[in-house]
């Protein structure tokens, strides 16, 4: 089969347009070797001066920047996220909000979507792959990702949402094998700063020497 010059050059534009997408939407891939984990999410909360009607505006509510002045902040830890007006931590009526949840999750080889109800938008990344992208306000809508065939390991987990006023609510689940659920969630165990261990290490033999000068005065 022979193509005109042009022709070719179409279909190598749309095949090298296709590899970019295929490597932009790679699927999520587990960490090796896997951290030290403890049981539930990091929830992050920013309650702001203006409404954040992006994944961009949100990113900035977080981080108190592009405008943003955040007026409380609150963080919790969560096994899964079921979040609805109730759980919102701060007073008044229809507060301004951003919520990031983080951690990780540990998953069994095979066939995986993940799930989601949100109001307003949601950004889920998971594993370095965004898997769900819906950058605008809406009312509570569901949105699915694109189902992945897993290997067995620990993923890292981001959601980040925000609330422009209304109602809120964020729920985030797993679809594995068909079987669908909440998500459970982990983070990174607490590790003392080397400082700290110093200190301890200090406490210890201070300690031990206490210990031997009794001894040797008994004796």
């Amino acid at each position: 089969m022979h193509l005109v010059p042009s022709v070719r050059r179409t279909v190598a534009a749309f095949l090298l347009g296709a590899l970019a997408l295929v490597s932009a939407h790679a699927a999520p891939t587990p960490i090796v070797p896997p951290p030290a984990l403890v049981d539930g999410f990091k929830v992050e909360w920013a309650q702001v001066d203006a409404s954040p009607h992006s994944i961009a505006d949100a990113v900035n509510a977080l981080n108190g920047a592009g405008g943003f002045n955040v007026l409380n902040r609150a963080t919790q830890f969560m096994d899964f996220v079921d979040l609805q007006d109730a759980d919102v931590p701060f007073a008044g009526a229809d507060p301004l909000f951003a919520v990031r949840v983080s951690g990780f999750i540990t998953l069994a080889a095979g066939r995986y979507s993940f799930l989601s109800f949100h109001d307003d938008g949601l950004r889920l990344t998971v594993g370095g792959d965004e898997v769900i992208t819906f950058n605008t306000d809406t009312a509570n809508v569901q949105t699915d990702s694109a189902f992945f065939d897993l290997a067995a390991g620990v993923y890292e987990y981001e959601a980040i949402s925000w609330e422009q006023g209304g109602a809120f609510n964020l729920q985030l689940g797993i679809d594995f094998n068909g079987a669908r659920d909440f998500v459970l969630g982990s983070r990174a165990a607490v590790v003392p700063e080397p400082a700290s261990l110093g200190l301890a290490a200090f406490g210890l033999l201070a300690a031990g020497l206490a210990g031997r000068r009794r001894a040797t005065r008994a004796a």
